[in-house]
């Protein structure tokens, strides 16, 4: 079973339900894992908690190229502040955001998209947490419970939701 189809089964979904083909359209390349998820899922809010985010998404406040480009001001606003921060601005590439607000991004260390880590950055705390794997791999910790350290309060993922098309969540 592949990561992709393990996170459809955590989440009660079919996992050819809605796939979004742009992700192999964009001029950006992206993990092998990210590309897989599209394809068979597609963006949307993922347990009630975290939305991901497409490539080219013709919906508002849905599209990696156009919360990239405001995410990394953020950052730099903080950085401007004196906030630390772990990485480069330009080595993150995000590619969700919880409903709290909440960030999570790539960590583009390296010319092959499928080297990248993925990092967490805390909305409320300059509190970032590593994690080794991929972004799929990631949701899928999420949904399991297996991410202690993010301090995510209970029952704030909701796997019995499913994921809710960004139509939907507008």
């Amino acid at each position: 079973m592949t990561s992709v189809q393990r996170l459809a089964a955590l989440l009660g979904v079919d996992p050819a339900r809605q796939g979004f083909d742009s992700v192999r359209q964009a001029a950006t390349a992206f993990p092998k894992d990210y590309t897989s998820l599209m394809t068979a899922l597609g963006p949307g809010l993922y347990a009630g908690f975290v939305r991901v985010l497409a490539p080219s998404s013709p919906i508002r406040g849905w599209g990696i190229e156009e919360v990239c480009e405001t995410f990394r001001e953020d950052l730099g606003y903080l950085a401007s502040r004196g906030e630390s921060q772990p990485y480069n601005i330009d080595d993150l590439q995000p590619f969700a955001e919880t409903i709290d607000g909440d960030r999570v991004y790539w960590v583009c260390h390296d010319v092959n998209p499928d080297a990248w880590t993925v990092a967490f950055n805390d909305a409320r705390s300059p509190d970032w947490y590593p994690f080794t794997g991929g972004c799929v791999e990631w949701l899928v910790a999420l949904v399991e419970g297996r991410h202690a350290d993010l301090q995510i309060p209970p029952n704030q993922v909701r796997p019995d939701r499913g994921i809710e098309p960004p139509e939907v969540t507008g």
